[in-house]
């Protein structure tokens, strides 16, 4: 049986941009967190018409990189700022999409719809993304919605209920070091609810190092982690039509 139901999730990102020192050799009581071998040069040179930071005396400074290495090599380099990048593509990871449109439902099946979450970090600790959403997927009148699943059950047809399943990456690219993706719980099991609301954001997965800005270019779908979004209905399910606005927030790790 089909019913008039169709649904769209509307996506948006937000990245949060947090800076990390680099810190180097330590103990119980000290820490070098900069050091260079050079005969001269200051942290901070001024005038009333000029600022210059300096260092004279380095051999083989600057960035270089392989295949198979990357160095940042030198005093200055320590400096550089980290760098997080996220967008939302489609499941091809081949364009950018901020919509996943569960078309009309059916009692007889699931609807599903997905697409890919693109990140970059230099961030050697790590990132994790989190989401939450305006509200359920409901009608104009928000008191008409469909049901969220019920943790640690799956969508099944013929009963109302939506919830999401995520596939992290297993690729962090030549430059990364991510070795592990941790799904956080709630979303490592089942089809799992959205939460509403900012205050009840969850932080759906994160990883344990760097991950390449542009991992291979377009269209690596191991460099990406896939969303799917599941809904069902019921023969008691209103008709219309149904959204909701879900939010990604990217950060890096301290």
């Amino acid at each position: 049986m089909k019913k008039a139901i169709h649904i769209l999730i509307i996506i948006f990102a937000v990245i949060f941009f947090s800076f990390q020192e680099v810190v180097g050799m330590q103990s119980a009581n000290y820490k070098i967190e900069k050091d260079s071998i050079n005969f001269g040069g200051t942290d901070g040179s001024s005038s009333d018409s000029y600022l210059l930071n300096d260092t004279m005396g380095e051999i083989g400074t600057g960035f270089s990189e392989s295949d198979t290495y990357q160095i940042s090599a030198g005093y200055r380099q320590i400096d550089e700022e980290e760098v997080l990048s996220f967008s939302i593509r489609n499941s091809g990871e081949t364009a950018d999409t901020n919509a996943c449109a569960l078309g009309t439902l059916s009692t007889a099946s699931v609807s599903t719809c997905s697409y890919r979450l693109k990140i970059g970090s230099t961030a050697s600790a790590g990132f994790q993304v989190g989401l939450w959403a305006d509200d359920q997927l409901n009608q104009t009148t928000a008191s008409i919605d469909v049901d969220d699943i019920t943790e640690n059950f799956t969508v099944v047809a013929g009963i109302e209920g939506h919830g999401i399943t995520i596939v992290p990456p297993t690729d962090n690219g030549i430059m990364g070091t991510a070795t592990a993706w941790t799904e956080q719980d709630p979303f490592d099991d089942d089809d799992t609810p959205i939460p509403a609301g900012e205050g009840n954001m969850d932080v759906i997965f994160a990883s344990n190092g760097t991950q390449d800005v542009d991992i291979y270019g377009t269209g690596n779908l191991d460099g990406t982690t896939l969303i799917t979004h599941r809904a069902a209905i019921s023969t008691a399910t209103q008709t219309g039509s149904y959204d909701q606005v879900v939010i990604y927030i990217v950060s890096s790790v301290l």
